[in-house]
């Protein structure tokens, strides 16, 4: 076993070497938790008779991380600095738009030509990183990646608010992003790029976002106004001893 496994990495040096090395660090993107049910998807694509918005309005509020060394000077113990929002780079929000209107467009929410009132969407970003800023703030922070991996979270709030005809309605989708680093793989890094997770991240909270809106424009799914239309027979809250008596005389009469 031991000669084979030699004579493979022999053979395919640079391979194996990249194997071990992801074996042994890795830079990991996970891309949250912004799960759709499939039937809630199903049911809203089947759905013909819903009336889409006309107009779309996006906008990202974006809270970049910040390592200590950012805000020496900054406040004081009794008043800590606060973290504001600084606008997303303007291909990033372009980028967001378009696929906003992708999406609700396919979902049947979004068509200026057909539909009517206005759709308003909210992306908050918090801890949104690039690699120059974790290189000298997180990476430095955090020395002990010589040894062990440390993770890294990005969290995300995407916020839709349009009108029903029973008034206002607003819905609100979370998710994160978590990263491990290890210094054994700095030089792939530029090969994994967090924008393709990030987007990927995106795209899911847009769909879990339009079946919310579906929802709520609907006054729920399908399956539930099935599931309250045939409630459960009431039930007396205590047995009645007498009332058995007689069901029970009465078979044996029938006897």
């Amino acid at each position: 076993m031991r000669n084979s496994l030699l004579r493979t990495y022999t053979l395919y040096p640079i391979p194996c070497t990249l194997l071990l090395l992801f074996a042994s660090g890795c830079a990991a993107f996970r891309s949250g938790d912004a799960l759709v049910s499939r039937n809630d998807l199903r049911t809203m694509l089947s759905d013909k008779t819903l009336t889409p918005f006309a107009d779309l309005k996006v906008t990202w509020k974006n809270f970049p991380y910040k390592s200590a060394i950012d805000t020496i000077g900054e406040g004081s113990i009794s008043n800590p600095p606060k973290h504001a929002a600084v606008p997303v780079p303007p291909e990033d929000l372009d980028w967001f738009r378009e696929r906003a209107k992708s999406v609700l467009s396919d979902a049947g929410l979004y068509s200026p030509e057909k539909g009517s009132g206005a759709l308003e969407l909210e992306l908050t970003s918090i801890n949104r990183w690039a690699y120059k800023e974790l290189l000298r703030g997180f990476m430095v922070d955090t020395p002990f990646i010589f040894i062990v991996p440390a993770s890294f979270k990005t969290g995300y709030r995407l916020a839709a608010g349009f009108e029903t005809p029973s008034g206002a309605a607003r819905v609100e989708e979370t998710a994160r992003r978590n990263t491990v680093f290890h210094l054994l793989l700095v030089p792939l890094y530029p090969f994994f790029s967090p924008g393709a997770k990030e987007s990927s991240l995106i795209n899911n909270m847009l769909w879990k976002t339009a079946t919310d809106i579906y929802g709520k424009m609907k006054g729920g799914f399908e399956s539930a106004p099935a599931a309250q239309a045939a409630p459960a027979p009431a039930v007396s809250p205590q047995p009645d001893p007498a009332g058995k008596k007689a069901d029970e005389e009465a078979v044996k009469t029938d006897d």
